[in-house]
């Protein structure tokens, strides 16, 4: 009896720690791949794109809070008090805040980094899964988890995109779409799409496209597939699974329409997705974060936008197109394409292919640029703009998230089909095929950001919950990311409501009427602008005395959150000028100098 236990526990440990090795092997790989990110884990963020960062973990942070009940979701007044703004179509969905929740007692920078990295980890781990339910050998699925994990457009946003590292639940949906859609399956599955769904429409907009056009391409595909006679069965369960997936999907999706049809707010942003397009050669051209990339892309940081200077002429940016950058990075490793071209025998393989060719056309937007030159041939993107919801997206590039996902799949059966084929070296052809994939992906250490420094009086105004607002200055209307974005990681400290915002979709006019005097001279500002703030709940006037420290935080080009520049005071904001004339400031640092307003 005893040998039979300990045999039967033996067995089971060794069945956990196989399970186990493959999460653990992926997120080993994504540490790797981060770096320095674990090193400075709650130091610094990884990336430079500084504003987006700030946002992201102002989304993190407050996401945080409606789940505890301290604040409401998904309209808020914290931003752009008293109007506030409903946070449903910003681009950073409440899911990323999911995965930071274990690591915000470490402090802001470790929330962004950890879920950054789970990011990283579960996307390899997903496209592992849906490799293995397809038939895929373990060895070939691990190679396909990889090549998913290091994809350029993928980790090219760890530049400062967080929406853009968890893109698991893009595979997942194909999975469950794959399982909803086979009669051979429980009648459960049925409402496994419309689930993995809402995930996506959680995490990010963007990827609820991807996925459901995803699903759109992969039933009809399944079902050519499938015997005769079993179509008719497969064509109602795609049918029975769609309208699962519309109840499911339904009120989320009418909710966020709800705010997109809002006059006031700038919701459609497809005009710039001409200029956001890729050049058809960034397909095959590397990107400008891989490290054998120098000979294209030789400066080390990026210039305009998060874009690269090229030693090829025809992929630098102009005014009117944006360049080879963060958004254009759609290379397909050329490893991908080899182990593609090799699977492309196999009808399983063709449809993968297939699959991520259908993308990668999307991807290139609405004309075809070769070049550099705009050409007039019109590509399939042009139908996508035309469907109504669809012209909010902007940047075409963000596709190739979903193409991957095709070319990564025929990957992993094309050396599925070549350690078939010569079973005796599977495991050094898988493992020379990780190998090439890993230094043909592998990519530069990637830059940091130090946050601003936190006032201490911000620091002291966290314990006080007394009420009332804060109004920051300068000013940071009309997206002036690089304060309104400070401000707003301010705000994870103290904890009140602000007057300014930095989110995916901005007002098209600042919604708080009254306050023209602080940003225009020819509105009234004086007594009669402070006696609208304390109105409108204002409690505090800080003028914070360094706002050069706001600009980037960089900690290569020794931006480390220290105040630097010339400082303000007080006759250079015309509030204070004004309104606050021979009134000495409540609390004075060598930050931020404070006025209250009752």
């Amino acid at each position: 009896m005893g040998s039979i236990l300990t045999s039967y526990v033996t067995g089971f440990l060794r069945r956990g720690a196989r399970a186990a090795a493959i999460p653990l092997g992926y997120l080993a790989l994504a540490v790797a791949a981060s770096w320095p990110l674990a090193r400075d884990f709650a130091t610094y963020t990884i990336g430079d794109v500084y504003y987006d960062e700030r946002h992201a973990i102002w989304v993190l942070w407050y996401t945080a809070q409606a789940l505890a009940g301290r604040v409401s979701w998904p309209d808020t007044t914290h931003l752009l008090f008293p109007h506030g703004i409903s946070v449903l179509v910003d681009g950073v969905g409440p899911l990323n805040a999911l995965l930071a929740l274990p690591f915000w007692p470490w402090g802001a920078a470790a929330a962004f980094n950890g879920a950054a990295l789970l990011g990283l980890t579960l996307s390899g781990w997903s496209l592992y899964a849906l490799a293995r339910e397809v038939g895929i050998d373990r060895r070939a699925a691990v190679v396909a988890g990889g090549l998913f994990l290091l994809w350029p457009i993928h980790l090219i946003a760890l530049t400062g995109h967080l929406e853009k590292l968890f893109v698991g639940l893009l595979p997942l949906a194909l999975l469950a779409g794959l399982r909803a859609f086979d009669p051979a399956r429980s009648k459960w599955w049925l409402a496994a799409p419309g689930g993995a769904l809402v995930g996506t429409l959680l995490q990010n907009g963007n990827q609820f496209v991807f996925a459901a056009l995803g699903l759109a391409l992969i039933a009809p595909q399944t079902w050519l597939a499938a015997p005769r006679a079993e179509r008719s069965t497969r064509a109602a369960r795609i049918a029975l699974a769609g309208a699962a997936s519309i109840a499911i999907c339904g009120p989320l999706l009418w909710s966020i329409v709800q705010v997109m049809r809002d006059p006031t707010l700038e919701v459609a942003l497809g005009l710039h997705a001409r200029y956001y397009s890729p050049d058809v050669l960034s397909l095959i051209l590397p990107s400008p974060r891989q490290w054998w990339a120098t000979w294209l892309f030789p400066a080390d940081g990026p210039v305009r936008d998060f874009t690269w200077t090229s030693s090829l002429p025809v992929l630098n940016g102009t005014a009117e197109w944006y360049g080879t950058g963060l958004e254009t990075a759609v290379a397909i490793p050329l490893t991908a394409l080899a182990l593609c071209v090799w699977g492309w025998r196999t009808p399983a393989a063709r449809l993968w292919i297939v699959f991520g060719l259908a993308f990668a056309v999307l991807c290139l937007g609405p004309r075809l640029r070769v070049g550099g030159t705009m050409t007039t041939v019109r590509l399939p993107y042009v139908v996508l703009q035309r469907v109504p919801g669809l012209d909010v997206m902007r940047t075409p590039g963000r596709f190739m998230l979903l193409g991957s996902i095709g070319f990564a799949m025929g990957a992993g059966l094309g050396l599925d089909a070549l350690i078939r084929r010569r079973p005796r070296q599977a495991r050094v052809i898988a493992a020379a095929a990780a190998v090439l994939a890993a230094a043909e992906c592998w990519p530069k250490p990637w830059p940091q950001s130090a946050l601003p420094p936190v006032p201490e009086f911000y620091q002291r105004l966290a314990a006080d919950r007394s009420g009332g607002a804060v109004l920051d200055l300068p000013e940071g209307v009309d997206r002036h990311t690089d304060r309104s974005s400070a401000y707003m990681y301010f705000q994870t400290i103290h904890g009140y409501p602000i007057a300014w915002a930095y989110l995916s979709r901005r007002h098209l006019r600042y919604p708080n009427a009254g306050l023209e005097g602080l940003w225009r001279d020819d509105a009234p500002a004086g007594p009669a602008l402070r006696s609208r703030l304390r109105a409108l709940g204002y409690r505090y006037v800080v003028l914070h005395r360094y706002p050069q420290t706001f600009l980037g935080g960089r900690v290569a080009d020794g931006f480390l959150g220290r105040p630097f520049g010339t400082p303000l005071v007080p006759g250079d904001e015309r509030l204070i000028r004004e309104a606050f004339a021979g009134e000495a400031p409540v609390h004075t640092d060598r930050q931020v100098m404070v006025w209250a307003l009752r």
